[in-house]
């Protein structure tokens, strides 16, 4: 047993558990001591990671949104696509106006956290922003997959169900598509490290006195 009370570790003589004790709170809250500079780099990491989330995923709905183009076929008739004709599209728009409003806000909340040099000291509100952030990364990067195999059937078409290629009917529409997933991609890329963090943030939190057993 050491002299410190938070590195107190004690091992059953016959069950052979070694229980270690979370350690104790300090103020704030946060289990693990970070330094104050590599605090304020992470906020500010952080910060950057959902404004560039955000402005990539509004980029993304926005050009699918406005997106589209009409084709004459040989005077007989007219067809205008947009991306209201393939579902998969239609999903990617509103996954990333979601991912878009919701980097927004949780950058609003880090951006008032940097300026007031306060870090995340609540454990339920690291709870929620933790479980939102896997639900939004998942989110976006199932529409993400979604769009990808319709963007590539349309490319290259699927002879095997008489799939025609549409993408050189519609060269401008699937250029600009193609650009809409691109910003999407990145997106989903900023959000990865943005899970990370919010993981930390929970994870370095104390475990309100629990022991935890390793076995």
């Amino acid at each position: 047993m050491n002299g410190g009370s938070d590195e107190i570790i004690s091992q059953a003589s016959d069950g052979g558990d070694i229980v270690i004790p979370a350690p104790p709170c300090r103020p704030g809250g946060a289990g693990l001591r970070v330094p104050v500079r590599t605090e304020r780099t992470l906020r500010a990491a952080e910060l950057a990671l959902r404004l560039a989330a955000c402005g990539f995923a509004l980029l993304a709905a926005v050009l699918l949104a406005v997106n589209k183009e009409t084709h004459d076929f040989l005077g007989l008739f007219v067809k205008e696509v947009r991306y209201t004709g393939m579902q998969s599209l239609v999903i990617l728009v509103i996954t990333n106006g979601v991912v878009a409003s919701y980097s927004f806000l949780q950058g609003g909340r880090c951006l008032v956290s940097t300026v007031r040099g306060r870090a995340l000291v609540s454990k339920p509100l690291a709870c929620a922003v933790f479980f939102c952030d896997q639900v939004i990364s998942y989110a976006a990067l199932s529409a993400l997959a979604g769009a990808l195999v319709a963007a590539m059937i349309g490319k290259h078409g699927q002879a095997q169900f008489g799939w025609m290629k549409t993408a050189d009917l519609y060269k401008r529409f699937a250029m600009q598509a193609t650009g809409a997933i691109i910003c999407a991609i990145v997106a989903v890329v900023a959000m990865v490290p943005v899970s990370a963090l919010s993981a930390f943030n929970l994870f370095r939190l104390c475990g309100a006195g629990k022991a935890r057993n390793i076995y």
